[in-house]
């Protein structure tokens, strides 16, 4: 059987209208930087900085995608742009961040602010991450999530 692929130069199969970009740092990138990237305007690159300062940094390039209002196909384009050099993250300090310090974290909010608080005046400060998963109000998945922020 004649292999009829066998001719095509694989040069001809790039994207069209595939274009290099300068590479950005996640963590230190300003808007300017993120507009630069194809399907990134002025809201979506506040939105990502906003995002990126309540969380406290990125400690994973793929923390972007969960940025509200990003596409996964605009995501997927600028992947190849996105780095993540020297991360340096905002710690939480959870035993002595407010109720409102706690809320606003990406991956606690309302519910799990709560009931840090509530364990916290029942137990006394927490003294390791285990102490955390065994709060309902925390989904297993955020607790990993924060993991990296968290400091006793």
């Amino acid at each position: 059987e004649k292999n009829i692929y066998a001719s095509f130069d694989d040069k001809k199969f790039t994207k069209k209208g595939a274009q290099a970009c300068t590479p950005i740092d996640v963590n230190t990138a300003d808007t300017a930087a993120w507009q630069s990237l194809r399907g990134i305007g002025k809201v979506l690159a506040n939105r990502i900085i906003k995002f990126r300062d309540k969380l406290g940094g990125f400690y994973q390039i793929d923390q972007v995608k969960e940025t509200f209002g990003l596409a996964d196909s605009v995501y997927q384009k600028i992947r190849p742009c996105l780095q993540l050099n020297a991360p340096t993250l905002k710690p939480l300090l959870i035993n002595q961040a407010s109720f409102n310090e706690l809320a606003s974290h990406p991956y606690l909010g309302f519910k799990a602010a709560k009931a840090i608080m509530n364990w916290k005046d029942q137990h006394g400060p927490f003294g390791k991450m285990e102490d955390l998963e065994g709060l309902v109000a925390l989904e297993a998945g955020k607790l990993e999530k924060l993991r990296p922020y968290v400091q006793f």
